[in-house]
């Protein structure tokens, strides 16, 4: 699929999207890779468990010729020489039961690094669907990630299948105003903040959740647009026992 003007990274995501027929979709980028097992891993997860809707698998960083190969710790938002952990990440808050505290998770305590790794873990295609189409704003992937959270768990197989490769000329090393133009060429100079916030309401609001739980995840929201520190507001403690 090739379009006749760049439309930008979103709206490719998007486009490509259109062309899924199946139960499971997975996004790819030109320049990662994935070892042999990795669909065989993320689909056993997902056929064994309805409650997840995304999987991926630990991560291996590379440098753009396939060398020095260092693993993610996604727990901890750092690469290490090696890992040590569960079959899947069940502490990490994206595996939380309640839907509020996997939205919190994602939105307050998600490494950028993690972010690349998830959203292109292999997910459950209806649920994909329903947080179409993306936005053209930085951050537009937490956002979307986020919002999947609402329908289901974001898990992790123990095993470095997803090969990461790192170089200079990649998307998170662009300066924001590149990456802001990479997203969207027609950019121009929108409050792309405002533009998060607004889609991080939407998806709590359009989610099949309770409304105790849309309070919760809209408090999140609260603690990441007023206090920017990811400190927790006075009155949030009241709504845990909505």
């Amino acid at each position: 699929m090739r379009n006749a003007q760049n439309v930008g990274s979103a709206a490719n995501f998007t486009q490509s999207f259109g062309l899924v027929s199946g139960s499971y979709f997975k996004w790819m980028a030109a320049d990662d890779m994935l070892a042999a097992g990795y669909l065989r891993a993320c689909v056993q997860i997902l056929e064994e468990d309805p409650s997840v809707v995304l999987v991926t698998t630990k991560p291996t960083l590379v440098d753009e010729d396939g060398r020095t190969p260092l693993i993610y710790d996604a727990s901890r938002g750092v690469f290490s020489g090696s890992y040590a952990g569960r079959p899947i990440e069940t502490a990490a808050p994206y595996m939380a039961d309640r839907p509020s505290d996997r939205f919190r998770g994602v939105l307050l305590s998600m490494p950028g690094k993690a972010i690349n790794n998830f959203g292109q873990g292999l997910m459950r295609s209806e649920f994909v669907r329903r947080q179409l189409p993306l936005g053209s704003y930085l951050g537009w992937d937490k956002v979307f990630l986020a919002g999947l959270s609402l329908h289901g768990k974001l898990a992790m197989v123990n095993e470095s299948l997803f090969i990461w490769r790192h170089h200079k000329e990649q998307f998170s090393m662009m300066n924001r105003d590149d990456a802001r133009k990479a997203i969207d060429p027609a950019e121009d100079g929108r409050a792309w903040r405002t533009s998060q916030v607004k889609a991080y309401a939407r998806a709590v609001m359009a989610s099949p959740i309770s409304m105790g739980e849309k309070a919760r995840c809209l408090v999140a929201l609260s603690e990441k647009v007023v206090q920017g520190s990811m400190q927790q507001v006075p009155w949030r403690g009241a709504l845990d026992r909505l």
